[in-house]
């Protein structure tokens, strides 16, 4: 049966409470016999789990493509068979998302060039750099790695999967969005109607015969099918490596626009490459207007270049073409650089979706173009779209770019926000060349937009959350999820937090700076969380945090804190001076496992309407003393371990605890 490949069953666990399960007090040889049994029965039925490889993981059958590798990056690499962007998106990404972002680009790098016919890509489990490969059920935090279904068939226990997928999170969303940003000519082959496809980590439970127990183990990584489109493809993922000729003069024809302006002044040098695309090619009506045709084919930019007048692009070729120009030349002016960005238009070639481009200037400012609105006949002819500054709007809400014969808006998807961040800010002036250079900007290690606000992470660890503009800022709720995070894959680089200007906070913010290890210093001061109901796990985890100061925070509203430093075993003073626990019904492990704090202060604590407070204070081992005689227990339905391995104290008054609830 196909739900049995992976499947062996768990029959001993340890229940949340601490206690064996009922299934425990079986004879331990007897546990041991059923469970070889169901291994060999298992193995017998599944045989060996093969994943899925590449038809050609690297063999050169079309030395044309070789050839178009060469031409196109020979000014960009020192080593010709690298591309490397001139401004990389995937540079954001850490983590698994970063490793598996690496892979990829230099796949499909080989897909570009020839050397490679299939574009499903099996990333190596090994690539991944992981510190550990497999998990015992006390590790993902869950009662069993097997379990049973509704017909008494073995299985793997949705929780552990749901727990693995926390320990090894990655989010494609942002790869492949980030792989088509930085590398949108090598994926000249992408269908993007059809998309890509993922199979997930391959899994699998096993009996540890040394440990006893069983454990749950990746033995693979994701294996990622990209769609190739009918114009290049000899399967649904397989290139048609034969069509690489016309590719390769397409490249030698870009590459000869930007060799002959190489030495034009940086501003001429991008209105020369507007001039020379608008002179190429012409917009295809047809293909925008007709919503049969297949999207991704019609606009790439390799037809700005092919010199075929039977090959016109919409938006999505003018603004690829331009970024490509970009990215092969040196400018004088090392902080110029070039995006392409994707949202809505309206105005111009008419509403509806479009790209475009941002171009960062010498100034420090970023200034739109829009080479499609700048060819012949359209609102922006000949260049009223280039390095332009906008009339009135903002990033949330889009900007507006006054013409001749009208206004065009545009506004950013939540793809291309996400990618880029702050770049996407237009200046509100067009472009002047006697502006003087802007000061070196901060380069950040990580940022991204957050509602209304900008999230970033320098070079020395400091996290800020700032407003885009303005003095305040909104985000949304987090769902209680720590990979619904933006800086999740960041957070081993977070050393210190700070906010700017006011931000208000959400109803849940619940893992926001969650399993941050290195955090050592937090400045609530800025944080509104006046209208925040939720704030499980906050501070989960953060193994570094010496003390931290709750005392900025508004808890009025909220009912829940649990977990909220829970794990934060190097913890020794916390401020609880004005924190107002009035409306609270869990305080479930607010503090569990905080072995190094000396003391806490309750005497702030209002504790009428809490229900749960289940490993409160658990394995808090350093107190000395702690007082919950003011502690309201009547509504209490949950006080599990509140007190377990407090070994520190020697005295506890619990008497005014009412218990009969629980």
């Amino acid at each position: 049966m196909k739900k049995r490949l992976f499947i062996l069953m768990a029959v001993i666990s340890l229940c949340c409470s601490g206690t064996i399960s009922a299934k425990a007090e079986k004879d331990t040889s007897e546990i041991i016999e059923a469970e070889e049994k169901i291994i060999r029965e298992i193995k017998e039925e599944s045989g060996e789990q093969t994943a899925v490889q590449a038809a050609d993981d690297g063999t050169d059958p079309d030395q044309l493509f070789a050839g178009y590798v060469d031409d196109i990056f020979n000014s960009n690499k020192n080593d010709e068979n690298a591309y490397e962007p001139a401004k990389s998106s995937g540079s954001r990404l850490t983590g698994i998302s970063g490793k598996i972002y690496s892979f990829i680009a230099g796949e499909i790098q080989k897909v570009a060039a020839g050397e490679r016919a299939s574009t499903v890509f099996e990333v190596p489990l090994t690539y991944l750099g992981l510190k550990k490969k497999s998990w015992t059920a006390q590790e993902l935090g869950v009662n069993s790695i097997l379990t049973y279904d509704e017909n008494g068939d073995t299985i793997i226990n949705p929780s552990a999967i749901e727990a693995l997928h926390r320990v090894a999170p990655y989010n494609l969303s942002l790869v492949i969005n980030s792989l088509l940003a930085d590398y949108p000519y090598h994926l000249y082959w992408f269908d993007k109607t059809v998309g890509v496809t993922e199979s997930g980590f391959p899994i699998q439970a096993s009996f540890d015969q040394i440990a006893g127990n069983y454990v749950l183990a990746l033995t693979g990584g994701p294996t990622i099918n990209f769609a190739v489109a009918h114009e290049y493809s000899a399967g649904e993922y397989t290139v048609d490596t034969a069509i690489g000729q016309s590719v390769q003069n397409a490249a030698a024809n870009a590459q000869s626009i930007a060799e002959e302006c190489k030495d034009l002044p940086d501003p001429e040098k991008l209105h020369s490459y507007l001039e020379r695309i608008c002179s190429l090619v012409s917009y295809n009506q047809e293909a925008a207007e007709d919503d049969s045709m297949s999207y991704g084919n019609p606009w790439q930019l390799i037809w700005v270049f092919d010199n075929d007048p039977s090959t016109n692009v919409v938006c999505e070729g003018y603004a690829k073409a331009f970024k490509y120009l970009c990215d092969q030349s040196s400018f004088t002016k090392s902080n110029i650089s070039c995006y392409t960005a994707a949202g809505t238009m309206d105005g111009g070639t008419g509403a509806g979706r479009h790209m475009w481009n941002v171009v960062a200037m010498n100034d420090g400012q970023n200034y739109l173009v829009d080479v499609t609105n700048c060819d012949e006949g359209t609102i922006g002819a000949d260049d009223q779209l280039f390095l332009a500054g906008y009339t009135s709007g903002s990033l949330s809400e889009g900007y507006t770019f006054h013409c001749t014969y009208g206004d065009v808006t545009y506004k950013y998807d939540d793809n291309t926000v996400n990618i880029h961040g702050n770049e996407l800010l237009i200046s509100s002036a067009n472009y002047d060349p006697s502006n003087p250079d802007a000061e070196e900007q901060t380069e950040y290690a990580a940022s991204g937009i957050l509602g209304t606000c900008m999230w970033s992470i320098d070079e020395d660890g400091q996290f800020v959350l700032a407003p885009i503009e303005g003095d305040e800022g909104t985000f949304e709720s987090f769902n209680g999820l720590i990979d619904t995070i933006p800086w999740v894959e960041h957070r081993e680089l977070i050393k210190s937090v700070r906010f700017e200007g006011t931000i208000h906070a959400p109803q849940v913010i619940a893992w926001m700076f969650g399993a941050c290890e290195n955090l050592s210093d937090v400045d609530l001061r800025g944080l509104d969380t006046a209208n925040t109901e939720d704030l499980d796990h906050m501070f989960k985890g953060c193994y570094a945090l010496n003390e931290l100061d709750l005392t900025p925070m508004n808890t009025h509203n909220v009912k829940s804190f649990a977990g909220l430093v829970s794990d934060c075993s190097n913890l020794v003073h916390i401020n609880l001076s004005s924190i107002d626990t009035g409306n609270a019904t869990t305080l479930d492990r607010m503090f569990f496992g905080c072995k190094s704090l000396e003391s806490i202060d309750l005497s702030r604590f209002d504790t009428r309407n809490c229900t749960d407070f289940s490993a409160m204070f658990y394995f808090c081992s350093n107190l000395k003393e702690i007082d919950v005689s003011g502690f309201d227990t009547s509504k209490a339905l949950e006080l599990d371990f509140m007190f377990y391995e407090l070994s520190g104290i020697s005295k506890l008054d619990v008497s005014r605890f009412v218990t009969s609830n629980c």
